[in-house]
């Protein structure tokens, strides 16, 4: 398993539909978005939003028109809306906690560092079922 970190930037456009566009910084047809990898998995991801109304349109136009499964199958009219009232600069990141305790902790499954003890079957077997509840009387 590789554990050097990764950080993936300047990712294609196509990948990151609602992330600006990197042509201002010499990368044209490439988003402001970076995943962070580490451990072989995604550990966080940063971008920074698309706030055009006519560029974000014209993105959905094309996801619409891929017929890809995982696309939309509509333009979002409403989001498209919205920005035309106005959207300041806007960027995000998001850090997985639960993988990065994976990380840290050297685990190999998700269920062994949830917090929820629901969410983990009663049983030492990581791997195993959750039980089912008995039939209704």
């Amino acid at each position: 398993m590789q554990h050097r970190p990764l950080l993936a930037s300047a990712l294609a456009l196509a990948l990151a539909a609602a992330c600006s566009d990197s042509g201002h910084s010499g990368h044209a047809g490439h988003s402001d978005h970076a995943e962070l990898f580490l451990g072989g998995m995604e550990l966080g991801n940063a971008f920074s939003e698309l706030n055009d109304p006519a560029e974000q349109e014209r993105r959905f136009e094309e996801q619409v028109a891929s017929k890809d499964p995982e696309a939309p199958g509509q333009v979002d009219v409403d989001y498209v809306q919205a920005l035309e009232y106005g959207m300041p600069p806007t960027g995000g990141l998001g850090i997985g906690i639960d993988r990065l305790v994976m990380v840290l902790t050297g685990q190999d499954t998700i269920r062994d560092v949830l917090l929820f003890p629901a969410m983990r079957p009663l049983s030492g077997d990581a791997h195993a079922e959750a039980p089912t509840a008995p039939p209704a009387q």
